[in-house]
This record gives C-alpha cells, structure tokens and sequence, in this order.
C-alpha cells in the first residue's frame, strides 16, 4: 500500500488506473471503473505520472502516446539494478514488437467503452466489482496474447457488425452526404460563381459539421457528377488559386 500526496493507494488500483488511461478514458471514467474518489484518481496521475484522455488531444494523439510509453517501458525492462543492459531473451515467433495498431487501440477504446456502460447499470458495488475484475481479466490476456506470451485468446476482439447493420449504416451515411450535396446545391443562383469558403459563410458550417476543406470536396465530386461546372482564374505569383463553381 503506498500513501501519494495522503491518500493510500494499492499497487493493483495504480495498475488498474495506467489500464484505464492505456484504453484512452479520462479521470472521471477511470474513478468509475476502478471505484476510487476523482481526487483520488487525479492525484495519482501526478504522483506516478499516468496520463489520461482529455477532450483537447484526439485518438491519434492518444495512440501514439500509449505506443510511446510502452516503448519506454520496453526500454526500461530491458536494464538490471545496475543499470546494465540484460541478456536479451528469444521472443516467441507470435510476439508484436510494435504498440498498438489503429485497430487494436479502437477495439480497446470500445471495450472500456461497453465497461463503463455496463458500470453505470450496475446496482450495487459487487456487481461493479465483478465488471471491473473481469476488464482487468481478459485486458490483462490480450495483452499477454499480443505480447506471444500465451496463445492467441479463442474468441473475436472485433466488434462484431451483422450485414443488415452494415448495410444501414452505408446506407444512413449515403441519405447524410446527399442532404449536404443538396444544401450547397441550394446556395447557388444563375449567373452566380461561388468559392467553397463562400458557399461556408451562406451556410451554418458549425451546426452541420462541416469545414470549408469538406466543402471543398463536395463541390470537387458535384463538378465530377456534372451537377457544377468549375474554372480557375490565372495563376499569379504570390496568391492562392481557387476554384470558382456555377451551375450549368
């Protein structure tokens, strides 16, 4: 038990917490998991380190952060007390040397995800308890499995998506970028030659979702289509080009 800024802690919660940030949750999520007080968990996180999500950094950030501090602990494992590079031991022909591959670190984010789900319908502290247990559980093989510590876990980590549901998300996203087509369709008028930052400023870009860059590439495919027709003035030095588009 280790006291941190006069708050006892156990080794096992600390490595629950570095679990937790390793699966990219925040503090008040992690306090969730792990059953410690917010406090508790933010002074941990000072006191040893242990960075967790912020709504400022996105998961590529947070991706590369994870595959950085494991290459450091790699690092680290790889010295004796005396600071002497130990013997380096055969590694299984199954083993990943990397960090986490985009996908492998999505699967880990759903999984904490569905964790903190299925904690916040838990009805009392040892239902909780038993979801936590068994997170650390089958985190603590799939790791051992991608590190080729023990063989591959019989089961599929990937979230598992029937057809009809593929299919309807295809579909929902399909009737979404018609709608928007439509929209910057609405936005022009005879005779009337737009840029897509002009198109942005006649529609609202922040309640859409959209940037002036995605605009851009709706009016490049609508010219594809034939729906716009599309020409640039000449190039001068110094200044940036655009591409003008007006109706046929």
């Amino acid at each position: 038990m280790l006291t941190t800024m006069g708050v006892r802690i156990s080794d096992k919660e600390i490595a629950a917490l570095i679990r937790c940030a390793e699966a990219g949750l925040n503090q008040g999520e992690a306090a969730e998991i792990t059953l410690l007080s917010p406090t508790t968990v933010h002074r941990a996180s000072v006191q040893f380190g242990i960075k967790f999500h912020t709504f400022r950094e996105s998961d590529n950030v947070r991706r590369k952060r994870y595959n950085k501090s494991s290459k450091a602990t790699k690092q680290a494992a790889g010295t004796d007390a005396q600071g002497q590079r130990a013997k380096k031991q055969a590694e299984p022909k199954n083993a990943n040397r990397g960090g986490l591959s985009p996908c492998e670190f999505n699967a880990k984010k759903a999984r904490a995800g569905r964790v903190v789900d299925e904690l916040k319908k838990a009805k009392t502290v040892s239902e909780r308890k038993e979801i936590l247990i068994g997170f650390n559980m089958i985190e603590h093989e799939i790791e051992m499995a991608r590190l080729g510590r023990r063989p591959q876990l019989p089961m599929d980590l990937r979230e598992y998506q029937s057809p009809t549901s593929r299919d309807e998300a295809k579909q929902k996203a399909m009737v979404v970028a018609e709608r928007k087509r439509q929209m910057i369709f609405s936005c022009f008028k005879k005779g009337e030659d737009l840029t897509a930052a002009d198109v942005g400023v006649k529609i609202d870009m922040a309640a859409e979702e959209m940037s002036v860059q995605t605009i851009s590439s709706f009016l490049d495919g609508m010219s594809k289509q034939g729906r716009l027709l599309r020409y640039r003035l000449p190039q001068v030095k110094g200044d940036r080009n655009y591409w003008y588009y007006f109706l046929p």
